[in-house]
């Protein structure tokens, strides 16, 4: 495996001609839209990524306080910016372990696309680090058996999605990796932890509410399936998702609409859904806890 590299665009289509040649070399590109849900890729356990690549105006000052943090987190981790005009916070990342370049020409440009390969063939690849004495990268190995022609078969298949296995193994980070090679890579990717809320919390996040359908709904609220509109939602540790929630949910994905709670009007949505769980499902089925047609 070549190595893996982010890219933080506004549009990767208009970068499909890079990112085609880099995966021709065995190189895998993850696109992103903002530098937040870069930043926040980057930062989990066992992710993958050895080379980050901003194609973005930053002007926000917590856009660089974020990435400078991060530079301090990943020390191996090596940055190139596009350059960018009205860009005053770019002395932030003068400071810190980690390599940061500049592309004085566009990100579609040849001479970038040269740099980019040059800054990838001299990053540290994972076979560089020991494994077991790296709490940070020892999730990596449980992630890169797969094919990149088995994760882009996967991510192209506008199928749902069940990741299973022990918490900290890098489940979101394969699902961000399915997402990037979907159609979907540059709509919304929403994610909602099943077990961290109760039942009717859950619902109303996943599917919105109506005004008074519950003691603070003082207005009409979209919920995730709403906002993620054309983009992916990742429902972590499904296997605790309440038995009535999974019966609605049961119906999202055969029926492609949501139901706001509290409301008689039901929405279509498009919105491909991926799981996790660190739990035995074929236990919960045993146990009653889980539906099996789900």
């Amino acid at each position: 495996m070549g190595g893996h590299i982010v890219l933080v665009v506004q549009n990767s289509q208009m970068h499909e001609q890079l990112i085609l040649g880099l995966a021709a070399e065995g190189y895998c590109a993850l696109c992103f839209r903002s530098v937040e849900e870069a930043v926040s890729y980057l930062r989990e356990p066992g992710c993958p990524a050895f080379v980050a690549v901003f194609n973005v105006t930053m002007r926000r000052h917590s856009d660089y306080a974020a990435v400078s943090e991060l530079r301090l987190a990943r020390p191996e981790l090596q940055f190139l910016f596009v350059a960018q005009e009205h860009s005053p916070n770019m002395e932030l990342l003068s400071n810190g372990k980690s390599s940061v370049g500049l592309l004085d020409k566009p990100l579609n440009h040849p001479e970038s696309a040269a740099t980019i390969r040059n800054v990838l063939r001299s990053a540290p690849t994972v076979s560089a680090y020991d494994l077991g004495n790296d709490a940070n990268l020892s999730s990596v190995s449980t992630i890169l058996p797969y094919s990149e022609e088995f994760l882009r078969r996967v991510g192209v298949a506008e199928v749902p999605v069940l990741l299973s296995g022990e918490t900290g193994v890098g489940k979101e980070v394969m699902a961000r990796r399915l997402r990037a090679y979907s159609g979907r890579a540059d709509k919304p990717f929403l994610k909602l932890n099943c077990a961290a809320l109760p039942p009717e919390l859950a619902e109303s996040e996943l599917f919105g509410c109506a005004k008074g359908a519950f003691t603070g709904a003082n207005a009409d609220r979209q919920g995730r399936f709403e906002t993620a509109q054309g983009g992916t939602i990742l429902l972590d540790e499904i296997g605790d998702m309440d038995l009535r929630l999974q019966t609605k949910l049961l119906q999202v994905l055969q029926d492609g609409e949501i139901q706001p709670l509290g409301s008689n009007r039901t929405i279509k949505v498009n919105v491909r859904v991926m799981a996790a769980t660190h739990r035995d499902l074929t236990r919960g089925i045993q146990e009653g806890t889980f539906r099996e047609d789900l």
